[in-house]
């Protein structure tokens, strides 16, 4: 049921509620159906994958399908870009079920510096990536509170103003 109602209100932002904002970036035009069938394997799909945010800032969009089959392969991949565009790295803490539980090695820079769309795009891009290893559905990200980024549960879900409209998202 729930999941149910968080697929119908993002159908509803990605059919209407936000028309005028979604126009302005000339998204392809979905059906209900078609963007109800989108949001299905955007949430549900588990090949491993790195994510990235395109350079607008507006999507999440899926660079490269590594080898990498593990959380911490997956987390060693997104480090290793991490590193080279100095943002924190990730260090996995434990997994608890389908949540991986997390911290990141300089949690002021995620809180405090990153300013909102970078800490947010940061996030998607950690959470769409575990989140691609079979069995994970959530991170529980352990930070204190910033103005940018809070401590909490975050999966797919949480970021549908970022879900890309299409597998050949061009948008880099």
């Amino acid at each position: 049921m729930k999941h149910g109602l968080v697929a119908i209100g993002i159908v509803q932002v990605l059919l209407g509620a936000s028309s005028s904002a979604l126009t302005a970036r000339n998204p392809p035009c979905l059906t209900e159906a078609q963007g109800r069938e989108r949001i299905a394997e955007i949430l549900h799909d588990h090949q491993p994958t790195l994510w990235k945010c395109s350079s607008d800032a507006t999507a999440v969009i899926p660079d490269t399908r590594p080898d990498s089959h593990t959380v911490a392969e997956i987390a060693t991949a997104l480090n290793q870009r991490f590193e080279s565009a100095k943002l924190p790295t990730v260090r996995i803490l434990r997994t608890d079920q389908d949540t991986v539980v997390l911290t990141v090695s300089d949690p002021a820079q995620l809180t405090q510096r990153m300013g909102t769309t970078g800490a947010r795009c940061y996030l998607a891009e950690v959470t769409f990536s575990l989140t691609s290893i079979d069995g994970v559905d959530y991170i529980w990200l352990d930070v204190p509170e910033g103005d940018h980024a809070e401590p909490g549960r975050f999966g797919r879900a949480s970021f549908p103003d970022l879900f890309p409209l299409t597998d050949d998202d061009t948008r880099k």
